[in-house]
């Protein structure tokens, strides 16, 4: 697209990571050593982050292990390794674990450090950054629900004041990266306007139950899951297939929890919380036949800028 000017907010930028990239550049590496250099770092990142997150929602280091083996290396992100701006994803995790940690001891550091991972998450992809702003802020919002009594014990305009300007300072990291986009060429269409998106532009992209069993990879274990959702636009990224691992896991949590409900056991407040808000993230980003929950998300500043869902 050269010499256009501001090519650079017509996709993601990776600024969040270039640093590293040009640490190993600097050192004398080539393009490609540095860019795999890259890789295998952001790799590690992932899994430290995952880990410290799985282990403290566990308490057991063998299951912080699973967890951010299957957050790192998932056979869901197969239909992603195009895409080298999906790499940078530890501040997800980060943002989970301080605002977990947040809703905890409703200290004003980690509800800062929970919202400055998503700002940075913007910094290393738009697309996780928006993505991730939803499960977030619905964590903090049911951690209301789940918190209240302990919440409003504590809940002063000193606090509050603080909350408010932690998300200020925020906002004002985001706005340099925001005001490029929004100033983008890319936004601009025929006749010179302006313009977003539609949410019918992206309907086809939001991902269905069959992808999530979509994986066009000929293997002898899932084989008989290659016609499944092939019928799908751009179905190379609607490849979501999760694992039988993963399911097997999710299948065995559903039927333990039903379980202790129906013994009248408790089940603890912080696998509520994830579990609540794990399960309305899914039906948000997910179209069932003509109607998908995301129509509410798109109507939301920012998100008419993405145009691949899935």
């Amino acid at each position: 697209m050269y010499p256009q000017e501001s090519t650079i907010s017509f996709s993601d930028n990776l600024l969040g990571t270039a640093s590293i990239y040009a640490l190993f550049r600097m050192l004398g590496d080539s393009l490609y050593t540095s860019f795999q250099l890259w890789f295998c770092i952001l790799t590690m990142l992932n899994f430290f982050a995952s880990y410290l997150f799985c282990k403290k929602i566990t308490n057991d280091k063998y299951s912080g292990a699973i967890g951010a083996a299957v957050f790192t290396f998932s056979i869901a992100l197969l239909a992603q390794y195009s895409h080298a701006q999906m790499f940078a994803r530890f501040p997800i995790l980060l943002a989970f674990y301080f605002g977990l940690r947040f809703c905890e001891k409703f200290r004003v550091k980690d509800f800062f450090l929970s919202i400055l991972m998503v700002v940075y998450q913007y910094y290393c992809a738009v697309y996780l950054g928006f993505l991730l702003m939803v499960p977030v802020g619905l964590m903090l919002l049911v951690a209301l629900f789940f918190r209240w009594k302990a919440f409003k014990t504590i809940i002063k305009p000193k606090l509050i004041g603080a909350m408010l300007l932690s998300i200020v300072i925020n906002a004002l990291l985001l706005l340099p990266l925001l005001i490029l986009y929004l100033n983008s060429p890319a936004m601009i269409k025929a006749g010179g306007l302006k313009k977003m998106n539609t949410y019918q532009e992206v309907f086809e992209t939001i991902p269905t139950l069959k992808s999530y069993l979509l994986i066009r990879s000929h293997t002898n274990f899932w084989g008989f899951l290659n016609q499944v959702g092939f019928d799908l636009p751009s179905w190379w990224d609607h490849q979501l297939f999760i694992g039988a691992t993963v399911i097997a896991s999710l299948s065995f949590l559903l039927f333990y929890g039903i379980k202790r409900i129906l013994d009248s056991q408790v089940i603890s407040w912080q696998k509520s919380l994830l579990s609540l808000t794990a399960i309305i993230t899914f039906f948000m980003f997910l179209r069932i036949g003509s109607f998908s929950f995301y129509k509410f998300l798109h109507a939301l500043p920012g998100f008419g800028s993405m145009r691949a869902i899935q």
